[in-house]
């Protein structure tokens, strides 16, 4: 159906996310609209700042970012000693947007140590790591967001962050959407084959005696069908999670993201929070005490020190995430802030080599 060029700009008066940058692009090229009137809309749009012949040259110049394909897989067993910090949410949620911004933040805060060439550890998934430290260039006002995790399924990215000073060897693996559904519908499919080798992979990789932390992005006011099922495949990952006993021992942290908080306020702060909170608490109910049991059970955020079936304790495990300012899906005005929260949390929790959170501070 063909649009005409009056829908075309009243559109993207009314909202800058009604088309992506793509699509805009395509209208410019076959003259659908103009330039001069492409900025006239977008400077009629409520919600306008910045500079807009920057957005109307990304429009302009937009390809979609490509991150490297990984190619090499995770070894069975990971010798070194490090804090893992595992990356969950289901396609769409936005985890490899925010993965881009937390490491465009342990760049640009100096905290990032990569292994050299000639070390004995090398980080596996170098490729995709290089890949998310180049999506965000803070010389550029207007970035391009990259799609969502490709068909690598699982990367393994091992790095040092400098604490105080102090090396702290740590892992981050990135779980694509496809994968963690895989491990949701164990628990609905008997047998199923889907991705059988990259989660018998996974729950390797998770029984090994390494410290960890666990990041579940979950993202706001997804539509509602897709809400639904949303909710009922993280309250199936909890089944999994709890049959295969994956937290029982070696977890000290588990976090919600919520993500594309930008939808509750453009503005951060306490206020966001809470709605976020409150959003999580209203639409997971399930995955919320699934998860606050398992927790209590195995001395995970403190909450074992609640009575049982008193989980109020997540409440504080609870992040509200935006990447600042979108615009036509694919482009972003980039805020560091909630970035910056995630990377604090994780410099905060890290442990020393082979050593439990516990056993650090009593």
């Amino acid at each position: 159906m063909e649009v005409s060029k009056k829908e075309i700009l009243e559109k993207i008066k009314e909202n800058y996310n009604e088309y992506s940058a793509y699509q805009v692009q395509t209208f410019l090229i076959d003259e659908d609209i103009s330039e001069s009137e492409l900025r006239k809309a977008i400077m009629l749009n409520d919600e306008y700042e910045g500079n807009v012949d920057e957005i109307v040259d990304a429009i302009k110049y937009w390809s979609e970012p490509v991150l490297e394909s990984t190619k090499e897989s995770p070894p069975n067993r990971i010798k070194e000693s490090c804090t893992e910090i595992y990356f969950w949410g289901l396609s769409g949620a936005g985890k490899t947007w925010a993965l881009a911004g937390i490491f465009d933040t342990i760049d640009s805060e100096g905290l990032l140590k990569l292994y050299g060439k000639y070390e004995r550890e090398q980080c596996i998934s170098s490729d995709y790591l290089n890949g998310l430290l180049n999506v965000i260039n803070n010389r550029n006002p207007i970035n391009k967001m990259p799609d969502k995790t490709s068909n690598d399924t699982l990367r393994y990215m091992n790095f040092k962050l400098l604490k105080k000073g102090v090396d702290r060897k740590v892992a981050f693996i990135d779980l694509c959407g496809d994968l963690v559904l895989a491990i949701a519908k164990e628990n609905v499919i008997k047998n199923h084959k889907d991705l059988i080798n990259e989660r018998k992979l996974l729950e390797t990789l998770l029984s090994n005696k390494n410290r960890k932390i666990h990041f579940f992005f979950i993202e706001y006011d997804r539509r509602r069908s897709d809400e639904k099922k949303q909710s009922i495949y993280f309250s199936n990952l909890c089944a999994i999670f709890n049959s295969k006993k994956y937290f029982e021992s070696n977890t000290d942290f588990i976090y919600i993201v919520i993500t594309k908080a930008d939808k509750i306020s453009k503005v951060g702060g306490s206020v966001r929070r809470n709605e976020a909170i409150k959003y999580f608490n209203n639409n997971y109910k399930s995955f919320r005490n699934n998860l606050g049991q398992i927790c209590q059970d195995n001395e995970i955020n403190f909450g074992d020190e609640y009575e049982d079936g008193d989980y109020s304790f997540l409440d504080d495990y609870i992040l509200d995430f935006s990447m600042g300012k979108v615009l036509f899906y694919k482009l972003c005005q980039f805020n560091k802030e909630s970035s910056k929260i995630i990377v604090e949390k994780i410099l905060d929790n890290i442990q020393k080599e082979g050593r439990g959170w516990r056993s650090i501070f009593g």
